[in-house]
């Protein structure tokens, strides 16, 4: 099976019942481009990649490529030494803790009374915690009403604003601060001189360096402290947003710190950050917005082209889209991102055809309802709208749709063009093609993205290469992959008697 050039999501489909699953995609991320597909490619991590995926298809175990016997013994020997590490600690700290050699005084005299507390400390942090990346997760989301768990539609709405989520934030701090405190001088052992339960003395001599960090001050209680109250909630809320606000200890805890934050423990923090200038949001990454996006949507740009053929006394432009569908029941498509300058008098034509693939049956081409152009004037503009459905039916889950609109239009010396991307397209490209016959004097696109929600705009002005084609003729073009959505792209170019 060639897997060149298959789509990152494919692949990943393909995969999903793996047993490796894990693995093979951790090669494929590293394995593909910018371009989103596998490259053919001597790159090592992409040739790799092609021999791994290559051995999984053909019904071969996906562990030994190219892992080598260096590499696998190395793994090995870091999972005994962090076994041993973690055993260890869980020993030292809860072996010493029982064993009354506690730096709280309480836990001294009553053991029972500071593994008690230890267990208390650790399930609050370990919830506070929690809370803080299920809060963080489920801030924007949208939560329904009817959510089988009436607490989490509860603390949701407590939350939802930034406001609220800033109080939240820093009243978990001072939470986990408290906590912290108190868990250290339980978990600090002094006057522990041997390893627990044993008469066998800690390292002494140049190892007493061991001894005082890790058992004296504490430290060995701090890394236990963040394996089991800090980073596994953490990890579980990551996976599980809505578990830790189930329960009744998570609703309280959440209250708390927002109540803690409420009342204006972080004011001094905040007065003085008033002082420092705030900084643009950092845009979100194309291809997730496009996927967030798609997603919402239930359907997607694949491609978006333009393209235009000139010659001394004619222009032709065609405009092509491909769409394709993850929700079932869309009746109808609409696409309005045809633009034409209104001085070119364009008359164009749409041809439009429906792919599908059902599951179990070969691919079939389905009849399609096109209804007619619509003309909307915009200024020197004119936009044409398309719309296309099913002849029978709704657009169901996997369906492809193809749409080409070419037309002619009148020739002018100095020519533009105008594409608002108005939706999420994963690849657009524009191209211009021109009798040699033709002088033209050098292409520029005006590049315009809004930024701050549309209040400020950013222009950039590139220059188009020209290329020269096999049979003479010349063409300028511009590709773009995820460009972000309210970017305007405005081409101009001029001719001149060649």
């Amino acid at each position: 099976m060639n897997l060149v050039g298959l789509q990152a999501e494919e692949l990943r489909h393909i995969l999903s019942s793996d047993n490796d699953q894990t693995r093979l995609l951790k090669v494929i991320d590293a394995a593909f481009l910018e371009n989103g597909t596998l490259a053919g490619s001597n790159a090592p991590a992409v040739r790799m990649a092609c021999e791994a995926l290559q051995f999984c298809f053909a019904g071969f175990p996906a562990l030994p490529f190219r892992l080598g016997w260096a590499s696998l013994l190395w793994k090995g020997l870091g999972f005994v030494v962090s076994t041993v590490v973690t055993l260890l600690i869980c020993y030292l700290v809860v072996g010493a803790l029982i064993a009354g050699k506690s730096d709280f005084g309480p836990a001294q005299s009553s053991p029972i009374l500071g593994v008690a507390l230890l267990v208390i400390l650790l399930t609050i942090l370990a919830f506070v915690e929690g809370s803080h990346i299920s809060i963080a997760r489920l801030q924007g989301a949208k939560i329904p009403a009817d959510f089988p768990n009436r607490r989490v539609v509860r603390l949701h709405r407590t939350v939802r604003s930034n406001q609220d989520a800033d109080h939240f934030y820093a009243g978990r701090q001072i939470l986990v601060i408290f906590i912290i405190f108190f868990v250290s001088r339980l978990t600090s052992f002094p006057t522990l001189t041997n390893f627990p339960f044993t008469s066998v003395p800690l390292p002494g001599g140049w190892l007493s360096i061991f001894t005082i960090v890790f058992v004296n001050y504490g430290i060995a209680g701090a890394i236990f402290v963040y394996w089991i109250g800090q980073m596994l909630p953490q990890l579980v809320a990551s996976k599980a947003p809505t578990w830790v606000l189930r329960s009744l200890l998570g609703e309280i805890v959440a209250r708390t710190a927002k109540a803690v934050g409420v009342a204006g423990v972080a004011a001094p923090a905040e007065l003085v950050a008033r002082a420092f200038s705030g900084e643009p949001d950092i845009p979100p990454d194309p291809r997730d917005r496009y996927h967030q996006i798609s997603t919402d949507n239930g359907w997607n740009y694949l491609l978006q082209k333009k393209e235009w053929s000139i010659t001394k006394t004619s222009a032709s432009f065609t405009y092509e889209h491909v769409v394709t569908f993850q929700v079932p029941g869309l009746r109808a498509f609409t696409d309005i991102a045809l633009l034409l300058l209104k001085k070119l008098n364009p008359t164009p034509n749409t041809v439009t055809t429906l792919h599908r693939v059902a599951p179990g049956r070969t691919e079939e081409q389905v009849p399609v309802l096109d209804q007619a152009l619509q003309r909307n004037e915009e200024g020197e503009y004119v936009q044409f709208v398309t719309t296309a459905s099913p002849k029978w039916g709704n657009f169901e889950v996997g369906d492809v749709l193809s749409r080409s609109t070419s037309g002619n239009a009148a020739f002018e010396g100095n020519m533009e063009d105008t594409f608002q991307i108005s939706f999420p397209v994963q690849h657009f490209v524009f191209r211009c093609t021109f009798s040699d016959a033709l002088g033209i004097n050098a292409p520029r696109l005006m590049v315009t993205k809004l930024i701050d929600d549309g209040v400020r705009e950013a222009r950039d002005i590139i220059e188009l290469p020209i290329q020269t084609g096999v049979n003479g003729d010349k063409a300028f073009e511009y590709a773009l992959a995820y460009p972000p959505v309210g970017t305007r792209l405005k081409f101009l170019w001029s001719f001149h008697d060649g």
